[in-house]
């Protein structure tokens, strides 16, 4: 079992055991870390998929359980992200990037061991996640503007060609909003 901060998806404080996420066990304070199942994740995680592209998500579910037991920052994990994207029914490649694009593999793991070890549309994707979870540029006064906003929109479908590093920044804002009820109030607002 694999530590990490944050609230997993689908566990409900209060709620029993039963009716939460089966590879998620709810510590007994908000303030503790959740543990992961690996056996149960990588069971999840891997159901649908051909032999090798399980081996795949097995290889990058070990680097991302990894990661984030080594990180004790509360931020949205690859591990969470994955489940929602595997839900969605996503490809292989989606849920690789998912989970290799954790924060802490993002500062840790260099690109060049992701396209060796997991291909070139997997390194791609993940460049894209990464590029998308690293962008600041946009303020709320520009977005304040119809027109800026319209402006930023096309400007990041020009750059993210790809509309599966999209759905995983999604995926990891919704995780982020999961975890924003364990923030203090200004870091919620």
């Amino acid at each position: 079992r694999f530590s990490i901060l944050g609230q997993p998806p689908g566990t409900v404080p209060g709620k029993p055991r039963s009716s939460q996420h089966p590879a998620m066990t709810p510590s007994s304070s908000p303030k503790q870390p959740v543990q992961y199942d690996e056996v149960q994740l990588r069971q999840q995680l891997c159901q649908g998929y051909t032999p090798e592209q399980s081996e795949r998500i097995a290889a990058a579910l070990t680097l991302a359980l990894q990661a984030a037991s080594q990180d004790k920052n509360k931020r949205p994990r690859g591990v969470a992200t994955a489940l929602i994207i595997h839900r969605l029914k996503a490809d292989a490649n989606s849920v690789l990037a998912a989970l290799l694009s954790d924060p802490q593999l993002r500062e840790t793991l260099p690109e060049a061991d992701i396209l060796r070890r997991f291909g070139e549309d997997t390194a791609h994707l993940v460049q894209k996640v990464n590029w998308l979870n690293t962008f600041t540029d946009c303020r709320d006064a520009a977005l304040m503007e119809p027109e800026q906003a319209e402006l930023l929109r096309r400007m990041l479908l020009a750059v993210v060609n790809d509309v599966r590093a999209v759905l995983i920044k999604l995926a990891y804002r919704l995780e982020r909003l999961r975890l924003a009820p364990r923030e203090n109030y200004a870091t919620r607002r």
